[in-house]
């Protein structure tokens, strides 16, 4: 929400300039400064002096060496426009850079967003369970008040209803979080049968040989979860196709982006992404359409850039 607001078209005025840094690659607020010198250069070779200095008024009071100290994430990306500065954290490694253009660079930010997982995970196991949130590679155990045991019941069905109250409870009834359940495919399906929870994920089994520690459950089922996201977004591509509702001209997707057709843009990930590609990112998701970076070998066609029309 916080990005849609940001590219809302009026509400900024430009150049801006994007910074995407790695956190590996610039290590304090003096080698910040020494990189911000060199886009001074570039800056105010095409706007002059007196431009760059209401751009440098506000990249002076970022702290850059506090934000990477508190950060947990592996880069950032630094927006600034003629009005405002703008801050996002990225949860992948970029390559550090700078543009200066008439719009947000936004490419790096739909990568983040297409890659982002964030869910509640049940780990059943050895007749005992425990509940994790999970955002990305990392996770926290939440702990249940008056946790239910096995012993409460002696029997397992009985005693996944308890888990499943335990866990509403827990979230004041709040269900709109995906919960993930892993453990076998019978303890799987059994809790799913006897569920309450209205956004349930319960297909992804483990062998618990196969997957030790916490870190390999997350990674699978971090994959899982783009699996199924890559096939849903296959799924609703065809469908768009059966109703000739694809676009894959780059002139007839820039057309129904500006009149706010575009439900959904989907974008192969390669390293001459053009400015045009990124312009109608921003166009779509400023009239509420979704936009994802996908690696070539998941992209639903051989197309680069492949939009779905709400019409």
């Amino acid at each position: 929400m916080q990005l849609k607001n940001t590219l809302t078209l009026e509400a900024e005025q430009g150049p801006f300039i994007s910074l995407f840094i790695n956190f590996n690659k610039i290590q304090d607020n003096l080698e910040f400064n020494q990189f911000i010198a060199k886009i001074k250069d570039r800056f105010t070779a095409k706007y002059g002096e007196t431009y760059w200095n209401k751009y440098y008024k506000k990249l002076k009071h970022f702290n850059y060496s506090r934000e990477k100290n508190v950060s947990d994430s592996k880069s950032i990306a630094v927006y600034v426009s003629y009005d405002s500065i703008h801050l996002f954290n990225l949860n992948h490694a970029v390559k550090t850079s700078a543009t200066i253009a008439s719009t947000m660079c936004i490419i790096p930010l739909i990568k983040d967003i297409t890659d982002e997982c964030y869910y509640k995970m049940l780990v059943l196991k050895d007749n005992d369970f425990k509940m994790y949130t999970v955002h990305n590679d990392k996770y926290e155990e939440l702990k249940i008040p008056n946790a239910p045991a096995l012993a409460f019941t002696n029997n397992k069905k009985d005693f996944f209803k308890l888990i499943d109250e335990s866990i509403l409870e827990k979230l004041n009834n709040d269900d709109t979080i995906p919960l993930v359940v892993v453990g076998s495919q019978n303890d799987c399906e059994l809790y799913s049968a006897n569920s309450k929870y209205n956004n349930l994920i319960s297909d992804i089994n483990i062998s618990y040989q196969d997957y030790p520690s916490i870190n390999y459950i997350v990674e699978h089922v971090n994959y899982q979860l783009y699996q199924k996201f890559i096939k849903n977004l296959r799924f609703n591509y065809n469908k768009a196709v059966n109703k000739s509702k694809v676009l894959t001209e780059t002139k007839e997707i820039a057309g129904a982006a500006i009149s706010g057709y575009i439900d959904t843009l989907i974008i192969s990930d390669n390293d001459t992404i053009s400015s045009q590609i990124n312009d109608l990112a921003i166009t779509t998701m400023g009239f509420g359409g979704d936009v994802y970076l996908i690696d070539k070998d998941n992209m639903p066609n051989d197309c680069e850039l492949i939009a779905i029309n709400r019409l």
